[in-house]
Formats: structure tokens, sequence, C-alpha cells
């Protein structure tokens, strides 16, 4: 089975942007942790936020699943190694573990995702992807490019980047 896992700020990014079911294209299964599910769902609902009830919905739905994590030992190393909360430090060992790919759009995971060669992407990569593989239209990918850029915490560098890339599909 193909499945990717993620931490809480692509997860609900890619909420927002209504993003959330185009990884089914790629993926059959999304898998998170109890503390990326306690911050997205839990936290998320208790604040009302939109993005923490479309969550919710993929995971009755049986397109998002909760893994408990056993692996306490590189959890525990990544967590006094590394500068990062429980859900980022949950979701890398989940990654580790299952060889998967991981959604992160966390500075602090991303390097911890090449110390342990895990592969990952963003929500913003995922996005160019999307729009590359004529899954989205242009009108589509800069809407939701637009939402990025308001949630998301990406620099100027790398909203530019994004952009071009997807200003070369558009000239082409």
């Amino acid at each position: 089975m193909n499945l990717i896992v993620s931490d809480s700020s692509t997860l609900i990014l890619l909420a927002k942007t209504n993003l959330l079911k185009k990884v089914y294209l790629y993926f059959n299964k999304i898998l998170i942790t109890e503390a990326v599910f306690k911050e997205t769902v839990e936290y998320g609902k208790s604040e009302n936020k939109e993005d923490a009830f479309i969550i919710e919905k993929e995971i009755n739905g049986n397109r998002i699943n909760i893994e408990k994590i056993k692996d306490k030992k590189t959890l525990n190393n990544i967590l006094i190694n590394f500068r990062c909360n429980l859900g980022e430090a949950e979701a890398l060992t989940l990654a580790i573990n299952k060889k998967s790919k991981l959604f992160t759009d966390d500075l602090e995971a991303i390097k911890i995702c090449k110390v342990y060669d895990v592969e990952f992407t963003t929500a913003l990569a995922f996005l160019i992807k999307l729009f590359q593989d004529n899954n989205i239209d242009k009108e589509e990918t800069m809407v939701r490019f637009e939402v990025l850029s308001k949630f998301g915490y990406y620099s100027k560098d790398i909203l530019k980047y994004g952009l071009e890339e997807i200003n070369k599909k558009w000239n082409k």
C-alpha cells in the first residue's frame, strides 16, 4: 500500500487549501499519530477551526489512520537531540519506521528528515506537483497558492521559487 505520514502543519495546510482529497491521487492512505490528531482535530475543534472538521471527516472515512508510536527509542532520540514538538517527533518516528514519505512544512522537521534520510514533501511542493501533473488547472493553483502564502510559514524566497516552478509550466 502506498502511504504517506503527515505532521500537523502540513495536514492543516492541505485541509485549509482544499487539497487534502487530492492526496489520494498519489497515496492510498495518510497516517498520523496521536499527537498530530490532538494538535489538528482535538485542539482545532476546540477553537472551531474548519480544517479540524475536514481532517476529522477524512479520519471517519478511513482515509486518514491514526497510529500509536511503538518505537519510543527513536522518538526520544528525536525529542532530545532536536528542537521539535511532540507532533513532529512522532510523525518523523512513524515515517522512519514505515519507511514512508513525510508531509512536513516545519523547517526543523525537514532538517531531521535529512539526518534520518526520510523523503519529505511540503504542501507547496505538493501543490506544484498537482499542477505539473495536470491534476488542477492554473486558476485553482493560484487560488491555493494564495491560501498557502497566507497560512504557511514560507519565506519570500520559497514563495518566489514556487511561483517560478508554476510559471515554467504556464510558459510552455
